[in-house]
């Protein structure tokens, strides 16, 4: 479908995982509509050092970015802090 795309996300030495994830009418925008896998893919990231990104655009070579996550997890909790108050 034109309104989704499946994105390979790999944390650290894990297999890479494959994610449908939603795409705004712009075209521009991607996004998990469920809040459950949003926060299962955010749980995910917690604690790890490495975030690979993969994404196959039609007719084109697939396109793939390496992370450096390990500060995440301070900017997750300064985040949940700002969200509670």
């Amino acid at each position: 479908s034109f309104r989704n795309t499946e994105i390979g996300i790999k944390t650290d030495k894990n297999q890479i995982n494959w994610t449908k994830f939603n795409i705004d009418k712009s075209g521009e925008i991607t996004y998990l509509k469920s809040s459950r896998k949003l926060n299962n893919l955010i749980d995910n990231l917690n604690n790890k050092k490495r975030l690979t990104l993969e994404a196959e655009p039609y007719s084109e070579p697939s396109i793939t970015v390496d992370f450096d996550i390990t500060e995440l997890k301070k900017y997750l909790n300064e985040l949940s802090i700002l969200c509670i108050n």
